[in-house]
């Protein structure tokens, strides 16, 4: 079973991961698979959950709110249930080739190497991402803080979502707990949202952005990479010089 493993005064690599480790939405996938198989929630529960996170989608309210209603789904919800189904879903996904991007990923094997702590980061759920660190074995995962009592999810979040602030937020603190300096270490996103945790270290990575993201990128000049043109790994071999 996979643990943390942070080595304190080493450096880090902090790695989004939908979109910039896999191509893969994981909330809303897992939201997918507990639908489809009428799991964890009621049926009816569900409906009116999906027609509210549709009309803040089409409000185009900000991803940190809509982080924090998607939780809501989950109110009563035991934390054990939610495990055995996270962990079913996750056995459900493709062959890792399917879903997982290359370079980035071979980057992030790379910085293991070279001894970084490598750290995923993101709006999902621990238990999301759990497979996902022990398939990698990072050192850690910094990810929405659902608050619990009883044994079950209260729907509400103990701290703020993982997103856009919420990352350099979390980051900050990882730091500070670690005693790690944000001069020695990197970070890897894919959208706009990802650009305080790529401006909490010292120095961000785009991977794949799209327009919207390129042309934010102009005024604060995160190094970006397209994967897909980059079948030689430069990616990894940037990183690590």
């Amino acid at each position: 079973m996979w643990q943390p493993n942070v080595i304190a005064q080493r450096p880090c690599a902090f790695f989004d991961v939908d979109n910039t480790l896999i191509d893969l939405k994981s909330m809303f996938s897992f939201a997918d698979f507990l639908q489809d198989n009428a799991l964890l929630v009621p049926a009816e529960r569900f409906g009116a959950w999906r027609e509210r996170l549709e009309r803040l989608f089409a409000a185009q309210r900000p991803r940190s709110e809509i982080n924090r209603f998607y939780y809501t789904l989950f109110e009563g919800v035991a934390v054990s249930a939610f495990a055995e189904a996270a962990q079913l879903w996750f056995t459900t996904l493709p062959k890792p080739d399917a879903y997982i991007k290359p370079a980035p990923l071979a980057a992030l094997k790379a910085l293991q190497q070279a001894g970084y702590n490598t750290i995923l980061v993101s709006g999902s759920g621990y238990h999301l991402l759990a497979p996902f660190a022990a398939l990698w074995q990072v050192s850690d995962v910094l990810c929405a803080p659902q608050q619990q009592k009883d044994g079950r999810y209260t729907g509400e979040l103990d701290d703020l979502p993982s997103i856009g602030q919420g990352k350099a937020h979390f980051i900050a603190q990882f730091l500070c707990q670690h005693q790690i300096s944000a001069d020695a270490c990197l970070a890897f996103g894919d959208d706009l949202s990802d650009f305080p945790m790529l401006g909490a270290v010292n120095k961000g990575f785009l991977v794949d952005p799209l327009a919207p993201t390129l042309i934010a990128n102009q005024d604060v000049g995160y190094e970006v990479f397209t994967t897909i043109s980059d079948q030689n790994c430069t990616f990894r071999q940037y990183v690590c010089h």
